[in-house]
């Protein structure tokens, strides 16, 4: 299936997507030089928790349905 949505995707956009990746990784990595450890798990915290509050809401609506 990835193959076939790989196929459809234009040049430019893979192009953008690398750009983006290591963009992101360097801005990624001054936001961790700039926090404190406690920091880092105060908001490392509130990631974790708010990506299983999207993963339970999805499984119930999947249940649901």
């Amino acid at each position: 299936m990835m193959i076939d949505i790989a196929d459809e995707l234009p040049f430019w956009f893979i192009g953008a997507a690398m750009i983006l990746a290591v963009a992101g990784t360097r801005v990624g990595t001054r936001l961790l030089d700039k926090l404190d450890d406690s920091g880092f798990k105060r908001w490392s915290g509130h990631a974790i928790t708010a990506i299983a509050v999207g993963c339970v809401v999805e499984s119930i609506r999947w249940m649901i349905a």
